[in-house]
């Protein structure tokens, strides 16, 4: 048994006997973990309310045979912006879903924890209705499934791109077309995702909901593909909206 300490943000909690809760954290130096906060259901808890789902922060652990325990949590952000917005929490909510479902239990994955803190910072304070169909294709650039969108995956042609086809591996051409159709402002936008230039591309979509809705689908069905499930988050996020 050994102690550890490190930056986590909440990524769920579920109920166990008649005070404790489960704890799913993703932490930046030991990747997901599971943990059990101890008596954190009683009114009385001092972790309770620092335990919250979407909390940034710094927690220490008491690593056992199985699982974890907690046994200190200091809050570094709690994004209150987001907490305001169901909008944003039902965003934010499946920005951590995704990270959930393709990460394993005790594998570090620094570049994925810094990318869901920078979309989660972004979401609470310069929000960008487009910030979750890019964090979708950030992903998938991180995890070495960056979709082909400059030629057709069928044939090669770089010409007359018209739609986008998971299985396929990305775009394809008006002869080779399946899947769903894409635009070819939709095409500029994933070229400026994938070529580091996130603000432009954010800046792009602000008052264009019809090519921010364009990406999100996109990147959802290319993240659900990947997984092979669908996402129970952006179902309640497309039926509230």
């Amino acid at each position: 048994m050994s102690s550890l300490q490190d930056v986590a943000v909440i990524m769920r909690t579920y109920k166990i006997g008649e005070a404790d809760k489960i704890i799913v954290l993703f932490t930046q130096n030991h990747g997901k973990i599971r943990a059990v906060a101890k008596g954190s259901r009683k009114t009385t808890s001092k972790l309770g309310a620092r335990l919250e789902p979407l909390n940034l922060a710094n927690v220490m652990l008491w690593q056992g045979r199985n699982l974890a325990t907690i046994t200190g949590v200091d809050v570094i952000d709690n994004f209150t912006d987001i907490r305001e917005s169901l909008e944003k929490i039902m965003m934010a909510t499946t920005m951590m879903e995704i990270i959930d479902k393709l990460t394993l239990d005790d594998q570090e994955n620094d570049a994925l924890f810094q990318l869901l803190i920078k979309a989660l910072m972004t979401l609470d304070k310069n929000f960008s209705p487009a910030i979750l169909g890019a964090f979708c294709f950030r992903v998938l650039m991180v995890e070495g499934l960056t979709p082909q969108t400059d030629a057709c995956c069928a044939c090669g042609t770089a010409q007359e791109l018209t739609a986008f086809n998971a299985a396929m591996g990305g775009a394809l051409c008006r002869n080779c077309q399946s899947g769903q159709l894409i635009s070819k402002q939709a095409l500029d936008i994933l070229g400026l995702i994938f070529n580091g230039r996130l603000g432009k591309a954010l800046y792009l979509c602000s008052h264009a909901p019809e090519l921010t809705h364009e990406i999100e689908s996109l990147g959802i069905n290319i993240i659900e593909y990947h997984l092979g499930q669908k996402l129970k988050s952006h179902l309640n996020l497309k039926t509230w909206g």
